[in-house]
């Protein structure tokens, strides 16, 4: 229809389902040319992605009369002559309604179409109630499997999202099935998903923000499309769901997920008969356990006492080892503790002389979790001797 701007419309529309039928409708003659179908498409293509653009295919066809002979009766005289309104009938009618009289139908290639010319006489009487009657020439036109093929081979030459057909029940059996072979015969438009994490490490708590986009080949983003988030940490075989998300209208995503463990993190969308499957970048996040410390301020020299804590999430376990500063160097002290079924240690300190201690503690990292080391921390170590009165 040459009242839409196609253009302009472009950018903010899904498909464009294109009417390449109804070409000829007062005049004898195809349905939809096959070469002007194709202009048409080549046109779509010049100015949208390729993936928006549908081919209609007509489930009817049309005949008109071409000549009468003879004096048509009453009843049929204004719809029975040259220039009248075609009739219409559907595809899968139309080799019942040549054999009825007699004709084969013909394929033609420039068109892609089939016809047939046939006579059909009209008997009955005059206005005036005289016997009459009257031959007339008819010629039909219509699409069929061989015409859906060729239609559907449009949409594997210039990677069409498909065909859209008027309407669904009209076309015979064959016709279906042709453009179910081309579209088995299609290889699905590769899917490209491109994964970006906005920062690799967090700590214990923190959400990550992802975002993805899927495009294909030529560049065209996959809207609407489903994307299922997933995730694989060491030791695991299988990927797991993290999050599911749907596609914009520029086949992009964007996601805060929260992970308990080092993960690896990608993208994946379900293939379909048009497209691959989509596989993204994977993106590796790595997870900072929260390490709390509880400990004095301040304790009597000579007095052993304990630096107690907890590792989030909870792990069971983990070594943790207390260290001291010492001569600008960080030293272990005491003996290390190993995290119960809550996550918990105690860690037991010697007794110090006086003065303050400069501590910290550090939680061992594993495949699920990097070093964790405190912020150092002070113990004040107070005299034991009360401090004598000056006079």
């Amino acid at each position: 229809y040459y009242v839409y701007a196609w253009a302009a419309i472009a950018p903010h529309i899904d498909r464009l389902r294109i009417m390449t039928y109804d070409y000829s409708v007062a005049r004898p003659g195809p349905i939809g040319p096959l070469a002007w179908t194709e202009k048409t498409v080549k046109y779509a293509v010049s100015i949208m992605p390729a993936s928006k653009v549908y081919i209609g295919v007509p489930g009817y066809g049309r005949d008109w009369v071409t000549a009468v002979t003879g004096i048509c009766p009453s009843n049929v005289a204004s719809v029975i002559k040259p220039g009248a309104k075609a009739a219409t009938f559907v595809m899968r009618d139309a080799q019942n309604l040549a054999a009825t009289y007699g004709v084969v139908a013909t394929y033609n290639e420039q068109y892609g179409e089939r016809t047939f010319t046939y006579q059909k006489s009209y008997n009955g009487t005059t206005a005036g109630g005289l016997s009459t009657s009257c031959t007339a020439t008819r010629v039909a036109w219509y699409q069929d499997a061989q015409s859906y093929t060729a239609r559907a081979s449009l949409v594997e030459k210039y990677r069409l999202g498909g065909l859209a057909a008027w309407t669904i029940g009209m076309e015979e059996p064959l016709a279906l099935e042709g453009v179910r072979n081309v579209a088995k015969s299609i290889a699905p438009d590769k899917v490209i998903a491109n994964l970006i994490i906005e920062t690799g490490t967090v700590n214990y708590g923190q959400p990550i923000s992802l975002s993805a986009t899927l495009t294909i080949k030529d560049k065209s983003p996959l809207a609407n499309v489903p994307v299922r988030v997933e995730g694989k940490s060491p030791g695991e075989v299988d990927w797991r769901l993290l999050a599911n998300a749907t596609t914009d209208i520029e086949g992009k995503i964007s996601k805060k997920i929260l992970l308990g463990k080092a993960t690896t993190v990608r993208v994946y969308s379900e293939g379909t008969w048009e497209r691959s499957a989509g596989i993204s970048n994977e993106g590796a996040v790595v997870i900072n356990r929260g390490l709390i410390i509880s400990a004095t301020s301040s304790i009597k020299s000579g007095e052993s006492f304990a630096i107690t804590g907890s590792l989030r999430p909870r792990t069971v376990g983990t070594t943790v080892t207390l260290q001291t500063l010492l001569a600008g160097k960080w030293v272990a002290l005491g003996a290390s503790a190993v995290t119960d079924s809550l996550g918990n240690f105690s860690l037991p300190v010697p007794a110090q002389q006086r003065g303050a201690v400069t501590l910290r503690v550090i939680a061992a990292g594993d495949a699920l979790y990097p070093e964790k080391i405190s912020p150092q921390f002070s113990v004040l170590i107070r005299s034991t001797i009360p401090p004598k009165l000056v006079k």
